[in-house]
């Protein structure tokens, strides 16, 4: 299966291509027919003889984007659980299989603001439900914020579910809609687990037994670096920035980057001649305005630009600014800008980015946001 993407004037499209797609497919009239709450709204085509399904994705994002950098709470976990269940009673109301619903974080699509979760469905998939939703219990269960003892809990009754011979509907429900239950209730269903939310190592040790197996993706290796710190307390001299940023999540404060402080450790002056292109090579990258907004001081990596305070790291207040609207990201000494499903689009010198295309970015190269003019420095 081929993912592309696409914009025209007015929305932005996720396009997904399979020679297995029948245009005549009764699910996709059902789909097309019907404003189905839960599913994206679809459009279908035929480009050098494969029929090709576009899912409108305007002003939506990924769930890969939206907790990529940020850790799932409770409440988010909620609205994504309870969403997949309300899908799955929908597709059968309307004759369409399970096992053709996309659980791939990066093509389930949420609105931050008004807490949905629309899902793509695609006709002969290929899938096996039960298999799909145990793997996708597994990157939830990778992205969840494991300071958050009820997201611990929701995420591990979860997980054993989904991961039972027999996934049972009824059994999800359960899990989501019981009331909190306490360790003594033992809510892991194994008495091994009995007090596992007060061993944060018990808890990270069964995520690595997830990232061992053989059937399952790996997690992200940056994740366990941080666990592996927490837990035995090392490495925090070289990591002064970083576990900065993570008390302050803990304890609930700003998360807008740019109103954190760090003490960095002063370096020792040199009267060492250095040449200009290693100056440069270690000064902080920055967007240089050409128009009447302020410049933008790159301070972290991914950095995010947008008006929602809760996910960006320069917040940019503007009708035009998507809430997530461009991430600049950084590999070695390249430097790259992905537009991330903005509705006003991101240039580089002035061609437009399809909705998540990265592409690489030079010093002097010039980047517009929607209308607004910077050079790349």
């Amino acid at each position: 299966m081929e993912i592309g993407y696409l914009n025209n004037i007015k929305n932005n499209f996720i396009v997904l291509k399979n020679s297995n797609i029948l245009v005549n497919d009764y699910r996709l009239n059902m789909l097309l027919k019907n404003n189905i709450k839960g599913f994206l709204k679809i459009s279908i085509g035929c480009v050098d003889g494969e029929a090709e399904i576009s899912y409108e994705v305007s002003s939506k994002q990924s769930l890969k984007e939206l907790f990529e950098r940020k850790k799932m709470k409770y409440e988010e976990l909620y609205v994504v659980i309870e969403g997949l269940i309300n899908i799955i009673k929908m597709s059968v109301g309307y004759l369409l299989k399970p096992d053709d619903i996309i659980l791939e974080p990066e093509l389930i699509f949420t609105n931050y603001e008004v807490n949905e979760i629309w899902f793509c469905y695609y006709p002969n998939l290929g899938k096996h439900f039960k298999e799909e939703v145990k793997n996708f219990a597994g990157d939830l269960l990778a992205v969840t914020n494991h300071s958050d003892m009820k997201a611990v809990r929701l995420i591990y009754n979860f997980y054993d579910i989904c991961n039972k011979k027999d996934v049972s509907l009824e059994e999800m429900e359960n899990c989501l809609y019981k009331k909190d239950v306490s360790y003594e209730e033992n809510v892991f269903g194994d008495s091994k687990y009995d007090k596992v939310c007060e061993d944060n190592s018990k808890i990270y040790g069964k995520i690595y037994e997830i990232e061992k197996s053989e059937n399952r993706k790996s997690v992200d290796a940056g994740f366990f670096s941080k666990i592996s710190k927490k837990i035995f307390k090392s490495g925090f001299d070289k990591n002064i920035k970083k576990w900065k940023i993570s008390e302050r999540e803990q304890e609930g404060e700003s998360e807008n980057l740019n109103e954190i402080k760090y003490d960095e450790p002063q370096e020792e002056y040199s009267n060492e001649t250095m040449y200009v292109s290693e100056i440069l090579d270690y000064s902080v990258r920055k967007l240089l305005s050409l128009s009447e907004q302020d410049n933008i001081e790159i301070t972290t990596y991914p950095f995010i630009i947008g008006k929602l305070n809760t996910r960006a790291d320069y917040i940019f207040n503007d009708r035009l600014i998507s809430r997530m609207h461009v991430k600049i990201t950084k590999e070695d000494n390249d430097y790259y800008i992905e537009d991330m499903n903005s509705k006003n689009g991101t240039f580089i010198n002035d061609v437009r980015l399809y909705p998540y295309e990265r592409k690489k970015v030079e010093i002097g190269d010039k980047i517009k946001i929607a209308k607004y003019d910077y050079i790349f420095r």
